[in-house]
């Protein structure tokens, strides 16, 4: 059905995106193969069985921690409004900044475990269109030949044009005369 299926690996490392190359005698055939190939993923990369219970402890407690960074970060928010001084004020921005990194990195984490659990979707793939048919090396030729053919036939046409003209000028026939 299909004449080859290529998998390249990830240009880069980590992100997850690889590259399928599917050819075929059609282009049908090779479209039709790589939607078993992709369905096949999609049900390959949902977690099941203990991997899924694992992803769901994990959110259960990056949640927990989220909530509790959230609850830390509105206390100290309260509490800077009334340190009176440079230092405990700066101790308090600090302390504030580092919350919302470790905010942000949670959220992050978060997204990326329930990305994980719902596994791969069809939006998650881009699939470029095929060529209707492979061009026909021989018929690449014939135009440029076609080409190349007009190319020569028109330089030569301007060349004799160019002769015929200066040697009609030379013979004195075309002399302007300004009266």
């Amino acid at each position: 059905m299909a004449e080859a299926v290529n998998v390249f690996p990830e240009l880069i490392a980590g992100s997850g995106v690889r590259t399928i190359s599917v050819s075929g005698d059609t282009p049908e055939q090779a479209r039709a193969v790589l939607q078993v190939l992709l369905e096949s993923q999609f049900a390959a990369s949902v977690p099941r069985g203990t991997s899924r219970e694992f992803l769901l402890e994990r959110i259960k407690n990056q949640a927990a921690a989220l909530t509790n960074l959230r609850t830390v970060a509105r206390s100290l928010q309260e509490n800077a409004k009334t340190v009176e001084g440079a230092s405990e004020g700066e101790q308090y921005s600090r302390a504030l900044a580092a919350l919302v990194s470790d905010i942000a990195t949670k959220e992050i984490d978060l997204w990326q475990l329930h990305n994980s659990l719902r596994g791969m979707q069809p939006g998650d793939v881009i699939v470029q269109p095929t060529t209707a048919t492979i061009p026909n090396p021989r018929r690449l030729l014939e135009k440029l030949i076609v080409v190349a053919t007009l190319a020569l036939a028109l330089t030569l046409a301007l060349v004799t044009l160019r002769r015929q003209w200066r040697r009609h000028s030379s013979s004195g026939h075309a002399k302007l005369s300004i009266a």
